[in-house]
């Protein structure tokens, strides 16, 4: 009784199950995967025999789970292209996508009139990512909705973990352009975000000099779409388009984005 109210006590904001009588180890194993405890107090012992033995080993082996959040036609392109490397990585990879484009509004006016949509969105995002309770939260650009999804996910997974690696991360894949605006978004990037993926080489020293902050460069998606696009075009089809803008088959086209 005390050790239990201690527990629900210095616990602030966590969920605590209660079990009064001692289930079977199948039952148990199907409890830890669905509630993935950080906390597992056992009275009698017979429990930590239990979940030690038999269904510890188990939990450790079971997949990895990503979330992975994206806003714009671009940011899909680039998460569709991420879970295809995830899943040549680790095929048993569990990953649940959320992808709203039709709230990807541009400007405080559009914004503020389409607000009840956007904070609804919002909503049906966490709600998802509670269920899937994932180990890896990966945001794709979007960061005006990203980062207070962010700031939620820490709150409520990361904050109360004191497990050290067992502990979720939220990653941010195509971070904020904070370089060209609104600067101010690194004190959440610090905060909130426990890695950096980039696609731009200069903004690791940048990050680096300016803010200590440590990010990671991983290489240009795009350059890997416009090989795949050419590698799925024919020939013909570029000599017709050069044809129809006059330009010769051997002359050097530059296109600028």
């Amino acid at each position: 009784g005390m050790a239990f109210d201690f527990l629900t006590a210095t616990c602030v904001g966590s969920h605590t199950y209660l079990l009064n009588k001692i289930p079977s180890p199948k039952v148990l194993l199907k409890a830890f995967e669905e509630i993935r405890p950080t906390v597992i107090f056992t009275v009698p012992l017979i429990l930590e025999k239990i979940y030690r033995k038999q269904l510890q080993p188990t939990l450790n082996k079971r997949s990895m789970r990503y979330f992975i959040i994206a806003g714009e036609a671009s940011g899909d392109l680039h998460a569709r292209h991420l879970m295809d490397a995830i899943k040549a990585k680790d095929s048993g990879a569990v990953i649940r996508y959320w992808y709203r484009p039709e709230l990807a509004y541009m400007g405080f006016v559009s914004v503020l009139m389409h607000l009840p949509e956007i904070l609804q969105g919002m909503k049906e995002c966490r709600k998802a990512i509670q269920d899937a309770r994932p180990d890896r939260l990966i945001l794709v650009d979007y960061p005006g909705f990203n980062l207070k999804i962010a700031a939620w996910f820490h709150k409520t997974f990361v904050r109360p973990c004191r497990h050290g690696s067992a502990c979720p991360e939220v990653v941010y894949y195509i971070p904020p352009k904070i370089w060209a605006w609104k600067e101010g978004r690194i004190a959440q990037i610090r905060k909130y975000v426990d890695k950096v993926l980039s696609i731009l080489p200069f903004e690791v020293e940048w990050y680096a000099e300016k803010y200590g902050y440590h990010v990671d460069y991983v290489g240009n998606p795009t350059l890997d779409e416009i090989t795949l696009f050419l590698a799925s075009s024919s020939s013909d089809k570029a000599e017709k388009w050069r044809a129809s803008l006059g330009i010769s088959g051997s002359a050097k086209v530059v296109a600028l984005l």
